[in-house]
């Protein structure tokens, strides 16, 4: 039999941590692309 370090309560702990990163990622994402759009439409108007 393998011993439980851990209880098994079937809760995740400390998933902030994760949230936090997937929306800094999320919205990194999103202004690079704002600016990729902008960039673009500048260079169609020279």
């Amino acid at each position: 039999m393998i011993p439980i370090a851990a209880e098994v309560t079937g809760r995740i702990e400390g998933g902030w941590e994760f949230v936090f990163a997937a929306y800094a990622i999320t919205w990194a994402t999103f202004g690079l692309y704002t600016l990729s759009l902008w960039a673009r439409a500048r260079r169609e108007e020279s």
